[in-house]
């Protein structure tokens, strides 16, 4: 099975509409309009308009609202109009109660690539759920720094879910800087064939020469198939 962020984020919709009573698909867009639509939509036309600070003050109340939905709908808010200026309120989101709402401000963390996430989105990659993990971490990977090299690789080798391990691997393939490919060495020698998939993959992003020879015995001796794919067409992505 192929995992994807997409997939992950309407499967956790699904279960907290069971869990909460709500039907699947009962959130709709007349709720929506319920859930402070009217202030959203003014936000986001604030800040086009060029007064970011004036949306800022309509959604800072906004992502403190008693219902999960409100503080989730605002996160989907700063997301399209890119609010940098709420970056502290986006952090604390990281530890909300809700993981709906964990799980969008670690997406929109990855959206917004500023270094000073770096140290909030270590500490999430402790969360219980799989995919705030896998956010965080991708987030992470856009923005590390020499000292997250080391919470990254106790991810990659530790995490109980490969589909965190392999979303992650996944990641490296468009990192900067030289901590991305020691930590897909790593990853190649994973339990789970879709981590080793994404990491030959993302080995070949990377293009450097000298992970060719572990792409050639991942090429012809991994034992799947997929993987022995995916690093014959990571071999052909970079020059000999």
């Amino acid at each position: 099975m192929i995992f994807s962020r997409s997939s992950g984020w309407i499967l956790l919709l699904v279960i907290s509409a069971i869990a909460s009573g709500i039907p699947p698909g009962a959130v709709g867009a007349g709720e929506y309009e319920a859930f402070h639509g009217p202030d959203l939509y003014r936000a986001k036309v604030l800040y086009r308009a060029g007064d970011r600070e004036a949306g800022a003050a309509i959604l800072r109340p906004l992502l403190a609202d008693p219902d999960w939905r409100v503080r989730t709908y605002a996160l989907g808010a700063i997301a399209e109009i890119r609010g940098r200026e709420l970056l502290p309120e986006i952090h604390r989101a990281l530890m909300d109660p809700s993981f709906e709402v964990r799980e969008a401000a670690s997406r929109l963390l990855q959206q917004i690539g500023d270094a000073s996430s770096r140290a909030p989105l270590r500490q999430a990659l402790r969360d219980p759920i799989a995919i705030v993990r896998s956010n965080a971490a991708e987030a992470l990977v856009r923005v590390a720094g020499e000292e997250d090299f080391a919470v990254l690789e106790v991810l990659l080798q530790s995490d109980p879910d490969p589909s965190v391990r392999a979303l992650t691997a996944g990641a490296l393939g468009q990192a900067e800087g030289a901590f991305a490919v020691p930590l897909l060495l790593l990853a190649v020698g994973d339990t789970d064939p879709v981590v080793r998939m994404h990491a030959a993959e993302a080995l070949g992003a990377q293009g450097r020469a000298e992970v060719r020879p572990i792409l050639n015995v991942l090429a012809s001796e991994d034992p799947d198939s997929r993987v022995r794919l995916s690093a014959q067409q990571a071999l052909a992505r970079i020059p000999e």
